[in-house]
């Protein structure tokens, strides 16, 4: 069925709006209180823009098993998905390895059928860890060095997937396409260094991993840079992605484009803070 249909509007009276003003004065005491409220919320602002910060701690090397009991002690990214889910995200290091722990709420838990390793993201439920290598490149696009973990299930096992949409050399190259228009990456693949562990539950799964930081084959930065976290939920029968949900990126509501999904929004990226 298809219809369409024509509306007009006609608005009368614009020619007679006319400016006015309005003088009032305001008391010594009723400036200071706001002069007061308006120094609080500054510093409300202030702690909230510093607490808002992803950490990647130097520490001692976890067990890679999804119960996050050692991970206490380090501190979290959060953010509400929607309906409350609230999904916590921390990352550490050593001189080997990068290491993270997730908590996600999903009531159909890490489930992934596709048949594509390139396009998990896609396909169902995702983890997702992006950084910038080059902390000192302040290019707004992607560059060399930024790079995409993706972590999912494929073929019924988990898997930790590399992509960098530019690199020094290419290896697996991949043309993510829609019927609009390509983006290439030059590096797409499967790191057989990396041990993935989802842990399902009623209520959600944790992710845990360890990723040899020789096989992504950037160095960590040291000090500040960009990057961000983030989660992919999928349909109950893990064939189709049916929300985004990021940290620091608040542009991820499309679903439906490939292209748009698998490129690097570094500009969108929030505060990263290698220990």
């Amino acid at each position: 069925i298809s219809a369409s249909a024509a509306v007009g509007i006609a608005i009368s009276g614009i020619d007679s709006i006319k400016r006015f003003e309005v003088i009032f004065s305001v008391g010594d005491a009723i400036a200071r209180k706001a002069s007061e409220f308006l120094a609080k919320e500054l510093a409300k602002k202030e702690k909230a823009a510093q607490d808002n910060v992803l950490r990647i701690a130097k520490s001692a090397a976890p067990k890679i098993d999804g119960d996050l009991a050692d991970w206490k002690a380090d501190k979290a990214v959060q953010w509400d998905a929607g309906s409350k889910r609230i999904i916590r995200a921390k990352v550490r290091r050593d001189a080997e390895n990068l290491y993270f722990a997730y908590e996600v709420p999903d009531t159909t838990p890490m489930v992934n059928n596709g048949p594509d390793y390139q396009l998990l993201f896609e396909s169902g439920d995702c983890v997702d860890f992006w950084l910038r290598t080059d902390a000192e490149n302040e290019t707004k696009g992607p560059i060399r060095g930024d790079i995409r973990l993706m972590f999912s299930v494929y073929k019924g096992k988990p898997v930790a997937v590399l992509m960098e949409q530019k690199a020094a050399q290419k290896k697996n190259p991949f043309d993510f396409r829609s019927p609009a228009r390509s983006i290439p990456f030059d590096r797409v693949e499967i790191l057989t260094g990396a041990k993935v562990v989802f842990k399902r539950s009623l209520m959600g799964y944790t992710f845990e991993a360890s990723v040899p930081v020789k096989e992504i084959g950037h160095k960590l930065p040291g000090g500040t840079t960009i990057g961000d976290a983030g989660v992919i939920f999928s349909d109950v029968d893990g064939n189709e992605s049916l929300q985004r949900s990021c940290w620091s990126n608040k542009a991820t509501n499309i679903t439906d484009d490939i292209p748009d999904e698998a490129m690097l929004a570094p500009d969108k990226w929030g505060k990263v803070v290698v220990e």
